[in-house]
């Protein structure tokens, strides 16, 4: 035996294979088949799959709703975690433990509860719609539909259950930042949003 597997600690050797094999099984072989399932079509090399993804006006109609919510999701997302997260990195007040509490709940909530208690709240004949009416705020005829056919509640539903994930990531973050960094901008005379 050479001396380059002498050292070889066997163990962790059979932990690798073991792994690798897990791999192979489950995640390289059925990624390999999908592959070639979208691309080989009765033994030959074809694209015709991605052709019909832009010619085909449903599957064009999905993927640019699929960018959308993306795009909007990950906007909204943003825009409410980074104040909220800078407010609680930065500021000391009463009430801070809870509200951190509270930011985190939707990652052990699952994203049907959200669904439902959205619905629940924000649907044709919910909670919003009937306050609304109770208060002769609102025609009991011809009540708001707040998402707007689902595409809003959608948008909805995923800013809900990503929220924490991206409060977590962004208050992390602004935790690391050396504070001198902020005293030398300031000192250069850096002020609000050049400052940040």
């Amino acid at each position: 035996m050479s001396a380059r597997f002498r050292n070889v600690d066997i163990k962790a050797f059979t932990v690798f294979l073991v792994i690798m094999g897990f791999f192979t099984v489950f995640l390289f072989y059925p990624l390999a088949y999908v592959f070639k399932s979208a691309f080989v079509v009765q033994g030959k090399i074809t694209a015709v799959f991605f052709e019909l993804l832009f010619t085909d006006s449903f599957l064009t109609q999905a993927l640019t709703n699929s960018i959308l919510i993306g795009g909007l999701t990950t906007v909204a997302t943003a825009a409410f975690g980074l104040p909220l997260a800078f407010l609680c990195v930065r500021y000391r007040f009463p009430g801070k433990g809870w509200l951190q509490g509270l930011l985190l709940v939707p990652l052990v909530m699952p994203p049907f509860v959200g669904a439902i208690g959205l619905k629940q709240v924000f649907a044709r004949f919910g909670s919003l719609n009937l306050l609304l009416i109770n208060l002769g705020l609102m025609n009991s005829s011809n009540p708001i539909d707040w998402f707007g056919g689902g595409f809003w509640g959608i948008i909805t539903i995923e800013v809900l259950n990503l929220f924490p994930i991206m409060y977590l990531s962004i208050a992390a973050a602004l935790a690391n930042v050396d504070p001198s960094l902020e005293e030398v901008a300031s000192s250069l005379g850096a002020k609000g949003l050049t400052l940040f």
